[in-house]
């Protein structure tokens, strides 16, 4: 008798999602819609799903989730900051208390030398560079005034890397409502001390904050400094 297979993690989040009464909200550029696939896969998912917006180009960010202009042309549209303000601001867009972000460069190789806006509808998910290779994606999750960024780089070809980057999309999610419900049950402050897995290689965390519980929880805007990975 085979053993039973634990739940995907859109199921997890679903039904954490309705724990707490809150609603969801996608903001995706190189998953091209992945995310909120495998969240309407699941029957009854829009008691928690609001929706979820495709910004592929650079214009796109900046016209349906207010990521400003200046983020895209200091940091690109591969970056901790853009990820924060397109999670902002889908959350925004639709009502959401909770929002998912993905911006990454899924290959293959070739495409702009860095990271910067060009055109109006230019975008960096194409090709890559030695200071953003093909693979990096910055997955960006908040929940209320919570707010966490992963920094991956996957290997394997343009779909792998767009799949990679869902699964571990949602793997934050589940583990940030999972540490948000437990929180709301008591007034310490609690903080994480995890490490990260190999879900591809060099992958790491940046913009870590306290975990607390939702009503005293502070939300620090990142300083903008570069991971020990971009500067190397």
């Amino acid at each position: 008798m085979s053993a039973r297979r634990p739940p995907a993690d859109e199921r997890v989040v679903g039904r954490l999602l309705l724990k707490k009464g809150l609603t969801l909200a996608v903001a995706e550029s190189c998953t091209g819609g992945l995310i909120g696939d495998r969240f309407t896969d699941v029957p009854g998912s829009s008691r928690y799903f609001a929706g979820g917006v495709i910004a592929y180009s650079n214009s796109a960010k900046v016209a349906t989730l207010d990521v400003r202009k200046q983020t895209l042309a200091k940091w690109g549209a591969v970056s901790e900051q853009t990820v924060r303000e397109m999670a902002a601001g889908v959350c925004r867009r639709l009502g959401a208390e909770a929002g998912v972000a993905v911006s990454g460069i899924a290959g293959p190789g070739g495409g702009s030398r860095r990271d910067k806006v060009q055109p109006p509808f230019s975008s960096a998910e194409s090709g890559g560079s030695p200071a953003k290779p093909v693979g990096l994606v910055y997955i960006c999750v908040k929940v209320g005034r919570r707010i966490e960024v992963e920094r991956h780089r996957f290997r394997g070809g343009r779909r792998s890397v767009k799949e990679q980057a869902a699964t571990a999309a949602l793997g934050l999610c589940r583990r940030i409502l999972e540490d948000w419900v437990e929180a709301r049950f008591s007034s310490e402050t609690r903080y994480s001390h995890r490490f990260p897995r190999k879900t591809g290689t060099d992958t790491v965390f940046v913009g870590r904050k306290p975990c607390q519980s939702p009503r005293k929880a502070v939300a620090v805007p990142s300083e903008g400094r570069a991971s020990p990975l971009e500067e190397t």
